[in-house]
């Protein structure tokens, strides 16, 4: 299955989320982006998604990448939202029970995530990049956070797995150089 757009983020999942659980800051962020406000909404996502920055010290930093968007609020100008809800281990406030029940969870079987593997690339570029695949990823509110390689004890070792994931799961598509 291929992931639906070069962000790799399903629309109806993320913005769902943020629709069912902060109605009252979505609607103050469109009327800040009247026209296509949920493209900008997927573009912000994509933007502190990009941005990870793990030796980060300061917590603004840490607002970025995966951890740092399912962990911290994405702020846009004056609007906050939160990707995820986490659940409670003390003392559960229903509203967060609520909201963590909204919490939209996804698995995707064999995702193609090299965004340059397509026929219009090749036009454009005259260089065929790689179709990268991974076999299980699973998403929460559309961000994806882990990747499953799978294989059998019958015809693959986990250690197969590992070589895979070492060896072909480059940041940087080493026939294009593009990342």
């Amino acid at each position: 299955m291929v992931i639906p757009n070069v962000l790799a983020l399903y629309p109806e999942d993320v913005g769902g989320f943020v629709k069912d659980t902060q109605l009252e800051q979505w609607e103050k962020f469109c009327s800040l982006y009247p026209s296509a406000s949920e493209q900008k909404f997927l573009e912000r996502v994509g933007e502190q998604l990009n941005q990870a920055d793990p030796l980060a010290a300061n917590q603004t930093m840490r607002a970025f990448g995966t951890l740092g968007v399912l962990r911290h609020e994405q702020r846009d100008r004056g609007t906050r939202f939160f990707l995820c809800q986490f659940k409670l281990k003390h003392d559960p406030i229903p509203d967060t029970l609520a909201r963590y029940g909204k919490n939209r969870l996804r698995v995707v079987p064999d995702v193609v995530y090299n965004a340059w593997a397509t026929e219009a690339e090749l036009t454009t570029t005259g260089v065929k990049a790689k179709s990268w695949r991974i076999d299980l990823v699973l998403f929460v509110n559309s961000i994806p956070n882990a990747a499953l390689e799978l294989k059998s004890e019958f015809k693959q070792a986990a250690d197969r797995a590992i070589k895979q994931y070492k060896a072909t799961r480059l940041p940087v598509d080493p026939v294009t150089m593009l990342a």
